[in-house]
């Protein structure tokens, strides 16, 4: 199983997205496909388990390391 080694937690418009799309273009770093899996921060999403998460990253090779960008997770309580 695949989990994300790191997540890019930033405010809208504040340039995720650009570091996003810099950061697939790195052959050593696999993100997420959505860029927002939201998993975390949205109740029916967070529902359908850590298998399903974890298969956002399932493109991974075994050198690479994953992340993810969901802006919605700066609104968590904690």
């Amino acid at each position: 199983m695949r989990l994300p080694d790191f997540l890019i937690i930033g405010a809208a418009k504040s340039g995720t997205t650009t570091l996003y799309k810099y950061l697939c273009r790195h052959p050593q770093i696999c993100m997420s496909n959505p860029k927002e899996p939201d998993f975390f921060a949205i109740d029916h999403i967070y529902d359908q388990g850590i298998d399903w998460y974890s298969s956002l990253f399932s493109e991974a090779r075994l050198k690479q390391v994953c992340g993810e960008a969901s802006t919605t997770y700066t609104r968590l309580p904690k």
